[in-house]
This record gives structure tokens, sequence and C-alpha cells, in this order.
């Protein structure tokens, strides 16, 4: 693969790792955590440089760190607060909703795949030997109940509330949870379909990068053919609630199908040209850069 794709792509990984601030050192030297090499070549160069949990997570964990002590904050405020103004206490509801719902859920779901393989990766091969290393053992098996319990919430809320999708209330309250699903006239599997579908995916991803760690062909294949349903399921239904939407989700899924066969044609060795092998690295850069700029214009 060419340099400037190979220095682009960690680029990308920093950014979607939220890898902003060097905290490996600090960690050591605070939390006493034992150094110990990557469990693999390839978990390096992604930055997984350990066996410990809150070490992988890195800024990340920071981060997670921030939005317990918001969200509690947020409690404390609408525990306290006497105000009996219409004003203040919307406002008091809106920090309530948007703390522990819109931005924690949404938080976690987006950092789905990364929890997932930190665990996995720590649960592998981690000694527990000093108090900072079984606090991170702990925050690990922690994160990893919480992951599995999103869907278990998510379908509780839908089954119970199934008549009341629509409403406000459940909108402001749970709609990060839905992620935009259209919810008109739709049955209970029919709205909990994709959410399930989004948390699996990334477990299955996250269980191949893991635990099949020697085993880079049978990783991609079973990507592509997860990333394959995905798509298919995705451009053969109309999940969201708006036409931009479905059109955006498909566009993405229809990329990233695109990008894992251009990794098949480096792994499995179908090119061996390296001419060609060169012209289909620059070829997955602008798979990348177009998705992007897409996604940007959408959101802008």
């Amino acid at each position: 693969m060419p340099i400037a794709v190979s220095i682009f792509n960690r680029y990308m990984l920093m950014i979607a790792a939220f890898d902003l601030w060097e905290t490996e050192d600090w960690m050591d030297a605070n939390l006493n955590l034992t150094k110990t090499e990557p469990i693999s070549d390839q978990f390096d160069l992604l930055d997984y440089e350990s066996v410990h949990f809150i070490r992988n997570l890195g800024f990340m964990y920071f981060i997670f760190l921030g939005t317990v002590c918001y969200t509690l904050f947020v409690l404390l405020v609408k525990k306290v607060c006497t105000c009996k103004n219409k004003t203040c206490r919307t406002s008091v509801d809106y920090l309530y909703n948007s703390a522990i719902w819109n931005l924690s859920i949404r938080f976690f779901l987006e950092s789905h795949m990364i929890i997932c393989v930190c665990f996995m990766t720590s649960m592998t091969s981690v000694q527990i030997e000093t108090a900072g290393e079984l606090f991170s053992a702990a925050n690990g098996v922690l994160f990893s109940l919480v992951i599995l319990a999103l869907p278990c919430l998510l379908t509780y809320l839908v089954w119970m509330y199934e008549s009341e999708l629509r409403s406000e209330w459940f909108t402001k309250k749970y709609g990060s949870l839905l992620l935009g699903i259209d919810v008109k006239g739709k049955g209970v599997l029919r709205i909990l379909f994709y959410p399930l579908m989004f948390g699996a995916r990334r477990i299955i991803m996250a269980i191949s990068c893991v635990f099949l760690l020697y085993d880079g062909r049978l990783q991609l294949m079973i990507s592509y053919l997860v990333s394959f349903f995905v798509t298919v399921s995705v451009m053969s239904n109309n999940f969201f609630a708006t036409r931009k939407a479905n059109r955006i989700e498909a566009f993405n899924e229809y990329t990233v199908l695109i990008l894992l066969y251009h990794q098949i044609c480096f792994v499995l060795g179908f090119i061996p040209n390296a001419d060609t092998r060169e012209l289909i690295g620059y070829s997955s850069l602008l798979w990348i850069i177009l998705n992007l700029c897409v996604n940007l214009f959408i959101l802008l």
C-alpha cells in the first residue's frame, strides 16, 4: 500500500478513536500499569500497544469520565433546582435528556466496536499484578456490561412503549437509542432489526479481529459477508424516517463494502502486480475522501 495512503489511514484511525492527547505515559505512571507488548504487530499499528483496557482506550477514557461527571452534575441540578419559571424548568429538562440519553448513550453507541476490541484484547492475555491493573480490568468489565445492556434496554423500551414511539416525550428522552429509525406503522421486530444489527455487526467484527488474530483472510471474509448482508438489508428496506437518511446510510454501507474489497485485493493477493496494487491503494484513499466529503456536506 502506498505510504501516503498508510499515513492517511493512520490519521483517520486517530480521529475515529478520539486519540487527541497522548495519555499512555500518564496512565503508566499514575495507575502503575505494567508495560506489556501489543498482542500483535497489527494491533501496534492501530495504537493498541498494550493488553490493559484503560491504556488502549487512551484519551477516550477521559471523555467517558467527562460524560459521567456531566451526567452527575445535571442530575444534581435537577434534584436541587426549585425554580418555578417555565424556561428554567425546560432548560433543566433539556440538559437532563441530553446528558443521560443523547450524549452518554450516543457516545457509547459510536464507541461500541472500540470498547469491544479493547476489552477482548485485555481478556486474552492480561495479568493482574497491581491495584491499577485491577482497576483497568474492572473498567473493562463495567464498560462491556454497559455495551451488552444497551440492546436489552432498547428491546425493553420498544416493547413496553410500542404505542408511544412517535410521541414527543419518547423522542426527547429515548430518541438516541433508535438512531432515527422510522417507527410509523411498523411492528416491534421491524423497528428493532436495524439497531440490533448495528450492534451485532460491531461485536462480530471485534471478535474476529481479536480471536482470529493470525488469520487475516478469514477476518476479511467475515467482515465482507457481514457488510454485504447489512448493505443488502439497508438498500432493500427503508429503515429510517427520512429519504435522505436512507440514501446516506446506503451510500455509507456501499462505501464500506468497496473498501473491504480493496483490502481483499491486498491481503488475498488477487493482484500481484506492484503498480496495480499502488493504484488500488490510491483508489481506497479516494473512496474514503469521497465518503468524508459527502457526509460533511450532509452535516453542514
